[in-house]
């Protein structure tokens, strides 16, 4: 009986494995696994949750009256029309089977992109990894040559096809590295290298910049940990005692609104005929990841980490990020 249950349990890890095969470069705009479109709420049900998003918002009564006369005005005055709209794109769409498989999807990448703010704190996402021991030798390289080199497996395994299909949304797993947002005047634009990068930029506390690869040329397999760890070694030894006071700081430049952003970063371009610039860009723009060397001892003092992952380790100029 239990060799007739592992035969079975083999035979449907296999099934499954066959049944989520799809095109890493067409993951994003196919709906591969036939999932169904998301339904649309009804628009009662949908300012009822908008007005109970805003009471913690409130500082008095009046603002939460003006916030329901807004509510019910938008209900009278052209809401259901609006509504019907959507649900009529929404089954239009469905018809067709076109991108995006959500009614919502296109109107949030469009808010995403236009939002002319500067993109550190109101957008960009942070994480840190777990305190290590500061007397451990090269235990930082250590333990980022391993989280690299897991990702580059994992990256390897998504683009041969074989993530086994879990029932939900898997689009977006093929642009959870190798994607850039390059900033616009009235809009960002998103570029993706996924499907062909094969490096990361490692960036230290004195602002400047390195690549790294973590696959082989062809892309088909991840570098060891030892080798990345190896590279990370090289780079910090040749970064030590450099300050962020001696190098341009351009990541600075990142962290103003994104119509400034993009105006200073076609600057950089046009500015520079030997094209040093342009080529630098890209290869940080086309990086699977970016990562922070940063040198900092501040216990377990979470705030800290978190200031610094967003703002950088250098207090006095916070060019150490990009």
């Amino acid at each position: 009986m239990q060799r007739s249950l592992c035969k079975h349990t083999r035979t449907c890890s296999t099934l499954k494995r066959a049944l989520s095969t799809y095109n890493f470069n067409a993951l994003f705009d196919t709906n591969h696994l036939d999932l169904p479109r998301l339904p649309i709420p009804n628009l009662q049900d949908t300012l009822h949750r908008y007005e109970s998003s805003l009471r913690p918002l409130y500082a008095n009564n009046s603002e939460a009256s003006q916030s329901n006369q807004a509510i019910q005005h938008f209900l009278q005055h052209g809401g259901e029309e609006l509504q019907q709209q959507l649900c009529a794109q929404d089954q239009a769409k469905h018809v067709s089977g076109e991108f995006p498989h959500f009614y919502f999807e296109d109107l949030w990448d469009d808010a995403y992109l236009h939002a002319r703010c500067p993109n550190p704190v109101n957008i960009s996402p942070t994480f840190f990894m777990p305190t290590l021991p500061s007397s451990t030798p090269n235990a930082q390289e250590a333990i980022t040559g391993k989280f690299l080199s897991a990702s580059a497996r994992w990256l390897v395994h998504a683009r041969a096809g074989n993530l086994a299909a879990d029932g939900l949304d898997m689009s977006r797993l093929g642009r959870v590295m190798g994607t850039a947002r390059l900033p616009g005047i009235e809009a960002d634009s998103l570029e993706h290298y996924g499907d062909t990068s094969t490096h990361v930029v490692v960036q230290t506390n004195s602002g400047e910049f390195y690549r790294v690869d973590i696959l082989t040329a062809d892309g088909k397999q991840a570098l060891s940990s030892q080798a990345i760890a190896e590279a990370l070694s090289h780079i910090k030894a040749a970064s030590k005692g450099r300050s962020s006071a001696a190098t341009p700081g351009v990541g600075v430049l990142t962290s103003l609104p994104r119509a400034e952003w993009a105006k200073a970063r076609l600057e950089l371009v046009q500015s520079d005929l030997t094209g040093t610039n342009e080529e630098t860009l890209h290869v940080i723009d086309s990086a699977l990841l970016v990562v922070a060397l940063d040198q900092l001892d501040s216990g377990d003092d979470v705030t800290q980490y978190c200031r610094t992952n967003l703002h950088g380790v250098d207090v006095q100029t916070r060019s150490d990020r990009w």
